[in-house]
């Protein structure tokens, strides 16, 4: 399913409740779309942190990113918190899925 930026509070909800249930890929989904709102980068930040501890690699990437962007919304021990969890589900899924040549 693809949400545009803009709307579609139905579908949002619904992202919502897959979230709440533990699907990283909707939390992951919702915290993308959080991340255009100021008001909700706190809510982004908790969405992306669930979901890289889950697994998905690509939330541990869009913690990355917010840990960069320390001085716009992550300040001190949440930068630092983001890019732990970040690096852990990244060396995590790395190790897992090498295979030596």
């Amino acid at each position: 399913m693809q949400i545009g930026p803009q709307g579609q509070p139905a579908a949002e909800r619904r992202l919502q409740e897959w979230a709440d249930q533990g699907s990283a890929v909707a939390q992951r989904e919702l915290a993308l779309r959080y991340l255009s709102n100021p008001d909700k980068r706190s809510e982004a930040i908790a969405l992306f942190e669930r979901a890289a501890s889950a697994g998905d690699a690509q939330a541990a990437v869009g913690l990355v990113g917010m840990a960069h962007e320390a001085g716009d919304g992550i300040g001190g021990d949440g930068a630092a918190n983001a890019a732990r969890t970040a690096g852990r589900v990244i060396k995590e899924a790395t190790s897992v899925n090498y295979a030596p040549h």
